[in-house]
């Protein structure tokens, strides 16, 4: 009797469904992908959150700083707008004016005077009292008492991943949001007829 060796059947292969062929590499992309906008979503919350926690630090931690120096400013220019008689110590009121300004400067807050009219930007303006005027032509108008100041927060602000990076591989200038820290100050005109004997 001859010892012969069972041949062993080769292993069971399913045969693809026609139908199926393809849904499950299909199904791992669209998962693959899914995850991957999942992250960037998260990446692009985390910036927003940073930018607006380095916003709001920086203006906790300056603002108070730089209001003492414009009520200073203020202050200081209303001495030197007032009559005197030593033109010296005038003109030396006015300089440390001008360098106080110039420390607004330093921190990214500038001045600004919008021109009045009949009509005020609320955004930038404020009236704070009013004042009378003998002429007719004026009343119902405003007079700037003290100027506007505007900062701008030194911070990245972009729309995109694309344009932050476009800026960084640029090494442009930063750019910034700039906003009303202190309005203009205005005075309404409001005509009265000079007394007649």
């Amino acid at each position: 009797m001859d010892n012969q060796q069972t041949p062993t059947p080769p292993p069971f292969r399913p045969q693809a469904d026609p139908q199926t062929a393809g849904t499950q590499p299909r199904q791992a992309a669209a998962t693959m992908q899914a995850t991957v906008a999942a992250m960037q979503q998260t990446i692009r919350d985390q910036h927003a959150t940073l930018e607006r926690f380095q916003d709001d630090l920086l203006f906790k931690t300056q603002r108070p700083l730089l209001m003492e120096l414009i009520h200073l400013a203020d202050a200081v220019g209303e001495v030197s707008a007032g009559p005197s008689s030593d033109e010296t110590l005038l003109e030396e009121v006015r300089n440390l004016r001008r360098w106080i300004v110039s420390i607004l400067a330093d921190n990214s807050v500038a001045t600004f005077t919008d021109e009045p009219g009949r009509t005020i930007d609320t955004r930038r303006q404020k009236v704070v009292g009013s004042e009378p005027t003998g002429q007719p032509e004026l009343d119902g108008t405003y007079r700037t008492l003290r100027p506007g100041y505007e900062w701008t927060m030194p911070y990245l602000v972009a729309s995109s991943e694309q344009r932050l990076q476009k800026i960084i591989e640029q090494s442009s200038a930063p750019a910034g949001f700039t906003f009303v820290i202190r309005p203009q100050e205005l005075v309404r005109l409001c005509y009265q007829p000079a007394d007649t004997e």
